[in-house]
C-alpha cells in the first residue's frame, strides 16, 4: 500500500492551504477564493484567469527530478471537481481554454490533468484521438518524454459528453500512472 505524500483537502474556511501529510502551506493566488465545500466543509474555487492557482512550491526540489513531486513508481491525481468548462478551443477557432484541475509546469517536466480543447495535438498524444474537448493527463517520463493521454468527451464508446461533466453535479476524477505497467489511466466517477 502506497500512502499518498501530498493531501490537500480544501477544508478550511479562510487561510492557506495545508497539505495533510506534511503540514506545509501553500498561498492562494489572487483569482482563487475559499468556497462551500462539494463533499466537505470547504473548497475552492477558481476565476478561471492567469491569476487562479494555488503556489504548491517546489516540494524541496532544486533541480528537475528532485524534491518531493519527483516520482520513480508511479503517480495518481484525485479530485472531486464541478466543472464549469466551455469546452472552446483550437478546434472551434476560439483562443485556447483549458480549465486546470493540477498543473505542475516545468516546461517539457511537467504534470497536468485539465480539460483542453487545443486541436488534436498528436506529437504529444499517446495514443493519437480526434480533435474535439478531452481531458488530459499529461506526464514526463524519464527516458521517453512528455505525453499526454486525452479522454476525448464525446459520448462515444462508453466516454462521457462534455454536458455529463457540467452538469452542475460533484464528479470525482482520478488519473493515475504505473511505472512497473506502463499503464497510464483515467477515470470519471
Amino acid at each position: 500500500v502506497r500512502l499518498p505524500r501530498f493531501y490537500w483537502n480544501f477544508d478550511a474556511a479562510a487561510g492557506p492551504v495545508v497539505d495533510r501529510v506534511s503540514l506545509q502551506t501553500a498561498p492562494l493566488a489572487p483569482g482563487v477564493r475559499r468556497a462551500s465545500g462539494l463533499v466537505g466543509a470547504g473548497a475552492v474555487e477558481f476565476n478561471n484567469r492567469s491569476d487562479a492557482y494555488i503556489d504548491l512550491g517546489a516540494a524541496g526540489g532544486k533541480e528537475v527530478g528532485t524534491g518531493g513531486f519527483a516520482v520513480s513508481k508511479g503517480v495518481t491525481i484525485e479530485a472531486v471537481i464541478r466543472p464549469d468548462w466551455s469546452g472552446a478551443g483550437h478546434s472551434t477557432n476560439e483562443p485556447l481554454d483549458y480549465d486546470e484541475i493540477c498543473r505542475k509546469e516545468d516546461g517539457i517536466y511537467r504534470l497536468l490533468l485539465s480539460f483542453q480543447n487545443d486541436g488534436g495535438n498528436k506529437a504529444r498524444q499517446t495514443p493519437e484521438v480526434e480533435r474535439g474537448p478531452c481531458l488530459s493527463f499529461g506526464l514526463y517520463r524519464a527516458g521517453i518524454g512528455y505525453s499526454e493521454l486525452d479522454l476525448v468527451l464525446d459520448g462515444q464508446n462508453g466516454r462521457p459528453a462534455l454536458a455529463e461533466l457540467t452538469d452542475g453535479r460533484t464528479h470525482h476524477v482520478v488519473a493515475t500512472y504505473d511505472s512497473w505497467s506502463g499503464v497510464k489511466a483515467i477515470y470519471i466517477d
